[in-house]
This record gives structure tokens, sequence and C-alpha cells, in this order.
């Protein structure tokens, strides 16, 4: 198992869980149309671990490190995604009066890319995150 990572931070351990079986499962998963969230569930693996994984493996490709195995699930969940925004466009040009389904799924599904309020999405999610941050915070100040 390769978790090798070219900087000095501590790097992402994933739970013995998480093989590269539960991660083609999840890789499939998602190529169905299924959000990251529950394909990881779905599998055995939190979200967070997903998203630590994903987190490793765009450092890894950072720093050139193309060929581990949180690099390829990146490369990996790059190229469906790059073929669903592909079939949704497609679909909105070949329709003369435009496609609903693949426009609302550029629109939530990419919003950062295709949603006209994705700066004040970006900014509420990220008073999410440190509100979040937050509270863990004070509940380990509590214990300590």
């Amino acid at each position: 198992m390769d978790t090798s990572r070219p900087s000095t931070q501590k790097q992402y351990t994933p739970p013995r869980t998480f093989t590269d079986e539960v991660m083609a499962k999840i890789l499939n998963d998602i190529s169905r149309g299924a959000p990251k969230k529950y394909a990881a569930e779905a599998n055995g693996i939190s979200e967070r671990h997903l998203h630590l994984a994903i987190a490793q493996g765009v450092t890894d490709i950072d720093y050139g490190e193309n060929d581990t195995r949180w690099a390829r699930m990146v490369l990996s969940l790059r190229a469906i995604e790059m073929n669903e925004i592909v079939g949704c466009r497609r679909d909105i040009r070949n329709s003369e009066k435009g496609h609903k389904g693949a426009e609302w799924t550029l629109e939530h599904a990419y919003w950062r890319h295709f949603c006209g309020d994705a700066k004040i999405i970006q900014l509420a999610e990220k008073v999410d995150e440190l509100t979040a941050e937050k509270f863990s915070h004070e509940k380990e100040d509590e214990k300590g």
C-alpha cells in the first residue's frame, strides 16, 4: 500500500478497509451517478476518509507523484467528472431548448464552474467549515 507523500506534513494513513477493491467499487458507484459521500459510505468508508484520500492524491499530483494509489484515484475521479460534464454539455448543445436535467447537473454537481452564485455558495461552505472546526476545538478543550 503506497501512501508516500513528498511533503513534510503528516501523510494520510487510510483505514485497513480502504483497499484497492473498495476504491474500485467507490469509483464505479460514482461513475454510475452516486454522490461521493454515499458511494464511500455504501462501501464502508467514511466521507471524511474519502476526502482525506482525495486531498492526499491531489498533494501527490502537485508534487509530481502521479503513480501513487491516491493520485490514481484522483485522476480516475477527474476522468469520471470530465465524462459527465462533457455528456451534459453535449445534451444541452444538441437540444434546441436546452436540456434541463443536464443543466441542473452542471449547476448543482459542478457549481464552482457552472453556477452564477458560486462565490456565495463557496463562502457559505467556508463558514460551515470554520464553524465545525471551532466546534471540534471547543469539544477538545472540554475534554482536555
